[in-house]
Order: C-alpha cells, then structure tokens, then sequence
C-alpha cells in the first residue's frame, strides 16, 4: 500500500487507523495474536512523527485511552 498525501491527510490517517485497532494491546489484535500483529504507526520525516505523537497524547488527555502501545517507527522500506 502506498500513502498519497494528495488523497487523505496524515491526521485523517491516523484517525481512521486509531479507529480500527486496539491501542491498548501491544500483543496482536482482536482474535490476531502474535507479535507479528501488534499495532506499528510508521512515519516519514519529523512532520509525521510529530502527528502520530500528538494525536497518541490527545487520546490519553481526553481520557479516551491508556495507556497506548502502539510504537511510532520512522519508515524503512522493508
């Protein structure tokens, strides 16, 4: 999959991404279980990790989740 800035914003993103997973569950998803399947938010540049950070912070501030294991990893093409 590739992301198209152009298509949707990266706020956007992680909004329907935060809306899909569990992110309090660093050990797989719903009946998915395994590392191999925790929640990962990838990011390109400092914008983006900035982004996911804050909206992760938001989320605990208005008392919606914690705490929050999803890791925020730079983007390396794997």
């Amino acid at each position: 999959m590739k992301y198209d800035p152009a298509q949707i914003s990266y706020e956007d993103l992680l909004d329907v991404y935060f809306h899909n997973i569990d992110p309090t569950r660093d050990d797989g998803q719903f009946c998915d279980q395994g590392m191999q399947y925790r929640p990962v938010i990838f990011y390109e540049g400092e914008s983006q990790k900035s982004l996911a950070e804050a909206y992760e912070q938001r989320l605990i501030d208005e008392d919606k989740v914690s705490p929050i294991l999803v890791q925020i990893v730079p983007e390396i093409y794997h």
